[in-house]
């Protein structure tokens, strides 16, 4: 996520807004997504200038309370297990190529196997399988998991072992080499300068309410609009497919979004 932060982040920002001839734009960020605004900011705080609002789904900058039962099992042994896999050249998790994953797609699809699989993505993926349309669960896995790379899911474990919001930790000799300084360096909440939503929810267990709560505090005046969503049942991925959402999340998401349009 900081090569994304850093590097995509900003060159997406600057590619629109020269397309579109305008000064500034709005951001929407979901999960990883607000970790990478979070983090271009403090990177790059010029950037403030050029986002009028940022809206944050499920919002996170480190992972103190997360609770998703098979990630706080394995958080202990992620990074050595990862390392190894790197010294075997296998540098991508979960890659869209993955045979597994057109092996799920059917399996998921037999309508048997529906009550299964919306139990897996329950307990594995905080899905939230309440509020969405199990059929639509194959169309679902033809785009999630994505991929990511080894390096950044040993920069989401180390998140979760440390519970700061810090870059890679390399280990203290070659930090030495990258930072200066044997510790990594944290990244800066308070270069964060742009109005900020929060949108967050009870059922969410990969960045439930208790992890929430520190975000508002560092943002303190920052925030202009907190929107929770009561629910326990409302989890990490329903702000992204739930079939509530037209109740529970849009209409504050636009009534948030309009106050700077135009501006």
């Amino acid at each position: 996520f900081h090569e994304h932060a850093v590097y995509d982040g900003p060159a997406q920002i600057d590619y629109i807004l020269k397309e579109t001839k305008q000064k500034s734009l709005l951001y929407v960020g979901l999960s990883q997504g607000t970790l990478m605004f979070f983090t271009m900011m403090s990177e790059k705080p010029e950037y403030n200038d050029k986002v009028k609002a940022f809206a944050g789904l499920a919002p996170f900058n480190k992972l103190v309370h997360m609770v998703v039962p098979p990630v706080a099992l394995i958080a202990p042994f992620a990074e050595p297990l990862l390392r190894f896999a790197n010294l075997l050249g296998l540098y991508e998790v979960l890659p869209q190529n993955s045979p597994a994953l057109p092996i799920a797609r059917i399996f998921c699809s037999l309508p048997r196997n529906r009550v299964l699989c919306s139990f897996i993505g329950d307990n594995f993926a905080n899905l939230g399988s309440r509020y969405i349309n199990e059929t639509r669960v194959p169309l679902y896995l033809c785009h999630t998991p994505a991929g990511t790379s080894m390096k950044n899911v040993i920069h989401f474990d180390q998140l979760v072992k440390s519970k700061k919001a810090q870059k890679f930790d390399y280990g203290k000799v070659i930090n030495r080499v990258y930072y200066g300084q044997r510790r990594p360096p944290l990244y800066k909440i308070a270069n964060v300068k742009t109005d900020v939503g929060i949108f967050w929810s009870k059922g969410d267990q990969f960045v439930p309410p208790a992890n929430v709560k520190i975000l508002l505090r560092e943002l303190g005046s920052r925030v202009k609009k907190n929107h929770y969503i009561d629910d326990e049942y409302y989890t990490h991925l329903s702000f992204a497919i739930a079939l509530v959402n037209a109740k529970y999340l849009y209409p504050d998401l636009l009534e948030f979004l309009e106050r700077y349009r135009g501006s």
